[in-house]
Formats: structure tokens, C-alpha cells, sequence
């Protein structure tokens, strides 16, 4: 009797086990494997205690949630963006802030975790060209994600306030390290908001598998 195969793609999707402290920077991150499922996106999902192993069949990890992975992981996520591989971390850091190239900017007070909640606000994109955001036209609405200040990143998008006024946070950045890249993504999944969203949706999620492309073909890679 023959045992059933694993089915494996160079794409890896891993929510992590999000504590207690960090639930408020991403709500509802299982939302993106209907985002992706819906855009026909073939992936493999990634458990947290199986990524170490699975990471280096993978070209592209996207990752949800903030979390502290153990030393030996973190190093070897380091390691694997630096061999080649592409990042793309949506609300967290993972405690490899500088591999990011931002600063976490920290909590007010101890009650709220060990980073600032960036609250409601809008993410504006209309200061850096980029592949990946040529989709948005309009500032977009969030609620809640991590606060990080850039920190040797390139900022693709950048934080307004609830006033739409000019903060110094960063909501997208961009950051290289060897052979690889990485991309971290302030707001959560399920934090976006927006002017005529019935068009606006559809056309983001049609897009991802144009944008998961470019970010793993800037690493040096396919998908």
C-alpha cells in the first residue's frame, strides 16, 4: 500500500499562533486563505511548528499576524531571504525588525503589548511608483495594524492619520537582504476599507496572483 503524496507549491501561506498581547494588530487572519483561494492562487498552508522544515522548498512565505518565533527559526528566515527568498509579512515583524528595514514604534503603555496600535488611518501611495500598487488610486481606510517607523527601507506606502493627515509610520516598505527581499504590511487582513469598494475589492483580489509574481520575480524567482 502506497502512501498518499504530498502536494507542495513554491508559495507557502502560515498564519501564526498570535498571542494574547498582539490580537489587536490583525483580526480575523484566517481571511486570507479566502482571499487567495478566491483569486485561484495555488499555495501550500504552512503551520508555524512545520515552517522551519517546509521553508526551504519555498520561493514566497506570506505570513499573518505578529508573533516572537524561536531563535533558531528567526535565523533561519533570515538566512533563507538572504539565499533568495521573498518575504511578505502582513501585521509584524516576527522580532526581525531590522531584516524589514523599519523600527517598531513602542506601546504607550505596557497594558497594550510591546507595539503601538496604529488604529484607524489611511495608507497613501502616491509618493513612490511601485508594480504592486498600481491598482490603488485613492488613499485606502484601515482599522488596527502594528506601528513601525521606516528604518533603511524603501516606504512604498505611507500612514495618514484618521484626518488624513501625514504621519511619520510607514504602512508598506520594502527592504533587500543578500540575494532576497522582503515586504511587511502594517494594517491586517481584514483591516482595509475603502471609497466604492464594490469595485475596488474585486480588483485587488483579481490582482494578487500579478502581485505575489513580481514580489517573488524582485527576489530573483518564479512562481
Amino acid at each position: 500500500m502506497t502512501s498518499p503524496k504530498t502536494t507542495t507549491a513554491p508559495v507557502g501561506v502560515c498564519v501564526w499562533d498570535i498571542p494574547r498581547y498582539a490580537h489587536y494588530m490583525v483580526s480575523y487572519p484566517q481571511y486570507v486563505h479566502e482571499i487567495l483561494g478566491h483569486a485561484g492562487l495555488c499555495y501550500e498552508s504552512v503551520a508555524p511548528a512545520d515552517l522551519l522544515a517546509r521553508l526551504p522548498h519555498l520561493r514566497l512565505l506570506l505570513t499573518i499576524g505578529e508573533c516572537e518565533p524561536p531563535a533558531a527559526l528567526r535565523e533561519q528566515l533570515a538566512a533563507w531571504v538572504e539565499r533568495g527568498g521573498a518575504w511578505l509579512s502582513v501585521g509584524g515583524v516576527c522580532g526581525l525588525a531590522s531584516l524589514f528595514g523599519v523600527q517598531v514604534e513602542p506601546a504607550a503603555y505596557r497594558l497594550y503589548g510591546f507595539a503601538s496600535n496604529l488604529g484607524e488611518g489611511y495608507l497613501r501611495t502616491d509618493t513612490v511608483q511601485h508594480p504592486i500598487l498600481g491598482h490603488i488610486t485613492l488613499p485606502l481606510h484601515y482599522f488596527n495594524g502594528i506601528s513601525v517607523l521606516p528604518a533603511g527601507g524603501q516606504v512604498l506606502a505611507s500612514v495618514l492619520n484618521a484626518h488624513q493627515r501625514p504621519t511619520p509610520r510607514a504602512a508598506l516598505v520594502e527592504n533587500s537582504a543578500g540575494r532576497g527581499r522582503v515586504f511587511v504590511v502594517e494594517h491586517g487582513v481584514a483591516g482595509l476599507s475603502g471609497p466604492d469598494q464594490s469595485r475596488r475589492i474585486p480588483a485587488a483580489r483579481d490582482s494578487t496572483r500579478d502581485h505575489l509574481a513580481r514580489i517573488s520575480g524582485r527576489a530573483g524567482g518564479t512562481i
